[in-house]
């Protein structure tokens, strides 16, 4: 508990509560007006009170590593918020209004129970990082394609099977996480991802590549199989003979989950 004469630190900037035994965000809290940088990670948090909406200067917010079940809808007029950490969570779904935090930069959302990502996550036009990767997604909403500032993103370890066409227009990516997933197939549109560096996409079910692919003239590294000995591995050109398009291919496809459920 946190003494309530607290509620007098106006100008208090910077507040480390981590590493304690806090099962609730303390309300005098509210009243750090001048709050913009705050630790609570592993607590026993169980939510994230919409009070927390009243800090308006507030940029930095790290609530990882906790039971965190549900973030509630007034987190959304923390208007100044910049980056949001809530990796290693139980949450099973973001709030709505979550696409108000139009100057998110980094949002953290991993090893938690999410299903799916709400349509708003396109509201969040600054952001630059975004994992989500340790979830149960099996969809990414088409809305995800008005993050144009993304940088890196992370899906891995989902359910995954197909992406969204619209992920084509993530022009500054560099950094792309998709292993450990059941993808089938990629879309052309990925060929557009002209500043794309490295990606991997490792224990899935892909039958080929798109011939979009021989586009990525600024790929590093491809990872396709765990047990891959180089970053790059030469790719051959062939028709596939369920849709007669030009797709690309070597010796590691079609892909092999590691298990039957992988």
């Amino acid at each position: 508990m946190l003494p309530k004469t607290m509620n007098r630190l106006t100008q208090l900037e910077r507040l480390d509560l981590g590493s304690n035994e806090f099962t609730e965000v303390p309300e005098v809290l509210e009243q750090l007006s001048g709050l913009k940088e705050f630790w609570m990670d592993a607590n026993r948090l169980t939510f994230i009170p919409g009070f927390i909406g009243s800090l308006k200067q507030l940029t930095y917010l790290d609530v990882s590593k906790n039971n965190i079940e549900m973030v509630e809808e007034g987190i959304s007029t923390c208007e100044n918020l910049q980056d949001l950490l809530l990796s290693s969570n139980s949450l099973q779904q973001l709030p709505e209004t979550i696409g108000s935090l139009k100057n998110i930069t980094t949002l953290k959302i991993d090893e938690n129970q999410l299903m799916y990502l709400p349509d708003s996550i396109g509201g969040l036009i600054s952001v630059e990082e975004l994992d989500c990767s340790f979830n149960e997604v099996e969809a990414l909403p088409s809305s995800i394609g008005q993050l144009t500032n993304l940088r890196t993103f992370a899906a891995d370890h989902n359910y995954l099977q197909q992406l969204p066409p619209e992920i084509g227009s993530w022009k500054n990516i560099t950094v792309l996480f998709l292993h450990s997933n059941k993808l089938e197939t990629l879309p052309e549109e990925m060929g557009d991802m002209q500043k794309l560096k490295v990606i991997n996409l490792s224990d899935n079910r892909l039958k080929n590549l798109p011939f979009s692919f021989t586009k990525l003239q600024q790929l590093t590294a491809m990872w396709l199989s765990d047990n891959q000995s180089k970053p790059l591995i030469p790719l051959q050109k062939e028709t596939d003979s369920e849709t007669q398009k030009m797709v690309l291919t070597n010796y590691m496809f079609p892909q092999q989950p590691r298990t039957e459920d992988g």
